[in-house]
């Protein structure tokens, strides 16, 4: 956008602002609230406010096995910790995804820790 209007853009250089109108001053926080809402009903999407979309792109990138200090990072939280205590329900389902994928490879990574029911192999 700041390409786009020229001298008309008000933003500075050093903002950071990921929303902002057409000439670079701060979005009221309704603004992109109204526009999800009339987005996601033109869309026929479930009900969802703009937090959500926070949480989604967190879980995403729990369930890709993006290290913990990395989400934590980027959501801005001072602690690991914080991070930890909110998504951990989805760290809980990737490392029983992670735990299916070493079960499945088992015998193949070492006899000892075979399945209890070991599968036969056709040649």
């Amino acid at each position: 956008m700041r390409e786009k209007v020229g001298d008309a853009w008000e933003g500075t250089a050093e903002d950071d602002r990921i929303f902002t109108n057409e000439v670079g001053r701060p979005m009221f926080p309704t603004s992109l609230t109204q526009w999800m809402g009339k987005f996601i009903k033109r869309n026929g999407l479930p009900p969802a406010c703009g937090h959500s979309l926070r949480h989604t792109y967190a879980s995403l990138l729990i369930a890709e096995g993006t290290p913990l200090v990395v989400v934590s990072s980027n959501l801005g939280h001072a602690q690991v910790s914080t991070t930890s205590d909110i998504y951990s329900h989805v760290i809980a389902s990737a490392e029983a995804k992670a735990a299916q994928v070493t079960d499945k490879f088992a015998e193949d990574i070492h006899p000892k820790f075979t399945p209890k029911e070991k599968k036969e192999c056709v040649s």
